[in-house]
């Protein structure tokens, strides 16, 4: 079993006291494990941020949102920021919902898809513009997402079940 590291998130084994990277101790004591994890999004292992943005979800905190919010407009790792937006379909608020508009209209294709999943779980008949404009889009599989985020949204919101009984 590997031990991480509180301070570099280096993976130690899990018998060792002392970080054998950064030579800190391996106990994780002061508390704040959220904080650790934010910082962990900088770290220079893009899997030790993947993992940090990946458990940033089980926080549902203003701190937790912001800093994935920060991640998502600041890095150029497509992977990081898809990892990040997922997070933030959990943490679902209007601020999250502007980051994913923004995201499904232009950038890398892995944080488009997960913007429009984001926007699927989260948004509201509204949402239903944006997506039909970007069932139009030149991308195969954005114009195929899009498409199952309508029909997520319809279906959580009854449109066909109110159709069929006018």
């Amino acid at each position: 079993m590997k031990v991480y590291c509180p301070n570099c998130f280096y993976p130690n084994e899990s018998d060792q006291e002392l970080c054998e990277k950064c030579k800190m101790s391996l106990k994780w004591e002061d508390a704040d494990f959220e904080k650790k994890l934010i910082r962990a999004l900088e770290h220079p292992d893009p899997r030790t941020a993947l993992m940090a943005a990946n458990l940033l979800s089980n926080f549902k905190t203003k701190r937790s949102e912001a800093a994935l919010i920060k991640v998502i407009s600041s890095t150029s790792d497509p992977y990081l920021q898809a990892a990040a937006l997922t997070s933030l379909s959990k943490i679902s608020t209007s601020k999250t919902l502007s980051v994913f508009r923004k995201i499904a209209r232009s950038g890398f294709l892995l944080p488009r898809l997960k913007a429009i999943e984001g926007i699927a779980k989260i948004g509201s008949l509204e949402e239903i513009k944006l997506l039909k404009e970007l069932t139009k889009d030149k991308n195969f599989s954005i114009r195929n997402k899009a498409k199952e985020a309508i029909k997520i949204i319809e279906n959580e919101y009854n449109i066909y079940d109110k159709a069929q009984n006018s």
